[in-house]
């Protein structure tokens, strides 16, 4: 199997998302659709700070036979070291050698629950690194990048210190972010993130969410009949800006894995 996170050629990654309930339905048709047109698989962990599948269950049962690599989120938000630790061993365990930290989204008011937070985000990075090292096994750890927020420079060399090898960005709207001084660090490997936007009402979700969208190819969304394949255009058309400054691209489809496929045919 080919390494990916460390390959010259251009990554595909897409973030799949686990239907709740029962059966296995849902992830073995993302399985069907992406294989053959992806190199990597995330999946989030209580994303919203809801209850959700267990990222690591999931990829194991989507990537068995395929040639997509699993890449399980693990966050702190929930779990202590010694949680986390054993989550990590148990991936080892069904062959998985690569994790993406995140802090995670804050808990639901909805949910009656307390966030963990024993480690902070650097922690977690170090602490599956070590993990791996007790077992003499090289985990690779990527971690998020967020290029609208001051100081992401900092915050990314921090990562590098901790073990983190790769990045994902926030959703991108453009390739400017790192052609107008948003560098990326020597020795960064960074994945542009990317959502197809099926309702134009997903442009204000990205403004909340501090997404910069106006002056960009995302803001003919707004205005558009068809928002999904406006922004499938779109999305292509960035992609094209990003490939020799960014390692790959990353998709966050929300379960539309039809359109994923779509896009990653013509990446």
């Amino acid at each position: 199997m080919t390494n990916p996170t460390s390959a010259p050629r251009f990554v595909k990654s897409v973030e799949i998302s686990p239907r709740k309930g029962t059966g296995l339905d849902d992830i073995t048709r993302a399985a069907d659709l992406l294989d053959g047109l992806v190199d990597m698989a995330t999946a989030p962990e209580n994303p919203m700070g809801k209850p959700g599948i267990d990222p690591v269950s999931a990829l194991i049962h989507l990537t068995r036979g395929t040639g997509i690599e699993p890449v399980p989120h693990i966050s702190p938000r929930d779990k202590n070291s010694l949680y986390i630790s054993s989550q990590v061993m148990t991936a080892m365990k069904f062959g998985i050698r690569k994790f993406f930290v995140i802090g995670g989204d804050r808990i639901s008011k909805e949910i009656q629950s307390r966030e963990v937070r024993e480690l902070d985000v650097f922690q977690t990075i170090n602490l599956i690194k070590s993990v791996g090292n007790d077992y003499g096994v090289n985990l690779e750890v990527g971690s998020a990048m967020n290029p609208y927020r001051a100081g992401e420079s900092e915050f990314v060399a921090r990562k590098m210190e901790a073990g983190s090898g790769f990045f994902i960005t926030q959703i991108l709207t453009s390739a400017d972010l790192f052609r107008n001084g948003s560098s990326i660090p020597p020795n960064a490997r960074v994945f542009a993130g990317f959502m197809p936007m099926r309702k134009r009402s997903y442009v204000q979700f990205l403004e909340r969410m501090g997404v910069s969208v106006r002056g960009t190819r995302f803001e003919r969304i707004a205005e558009s009949e068809d928002p999904l394949m406006e922004s499938t255009r779109a999305i292509l058309e960035t992609v094209d800006d990003l490939k020799g400054i960014v390692s790959g691209i990353h998709l966050m489809t929300m379960g539309d894995y039809e359109t994923a496929r779509k896009i990653m045919e013509c990446v």
